[in-house]
């Protein structure tokens, strides 16, 4: 949904359109919508619990938020499978930010040093 937005709209540098009042002060709107994720994700579900069979692409009525933009779709896994993928694509990402880092000329060390020394917040 948010590429629909983007591409439909595109997006500009910060100094074109510096912050404004609402968009720096959201949290009465990321509640809102958190609330609203949640619910949409217990919809999602029990569709799947109820009748629809692993290991298929589905696709929910009214769900794009872009006139014409693109659809989304579904891979309906069980949980164990969904976890193993989940799980594999963390520990890629892992290695590809601390890869950048150290690209860079940064490196991710202090961050285990700052958790185990309490150190972190």
């Amino acid at each position: 949904m948010f590429t629909g937005i983007i591409e439909k709209y595109g997006i500009v540098p910060k100094y074109v359109m510096p912050e404004s009042y609402p968009s720096s002060n959201s949290v009465v709107m990321n509640k809102i919508l958190n609330l609203k994720l949640r619910d949409n994700a217990r919809i999602l579900r029990n569709l799947n619990e109820i009748d629809n069979p692993f290991h298929q692409t589905y696709t929910v009525e009214f769900l794009g938020n872009v006139v014409d933009g693109q659809q989304i779709h579904y891979l309906n896994l069980n949980i164990d499978k969904l976890m193993e993928l989940s799980v594999a694509q963390t520990k890629n990402l892992a290695i590809r930010m601390i890869n950048f880092g150290n690209l860079s000329g940064n490196t991710f060390d202090y961050f285990p040093y700052k958790i185990t020394f309490g150190l972190l917040g």
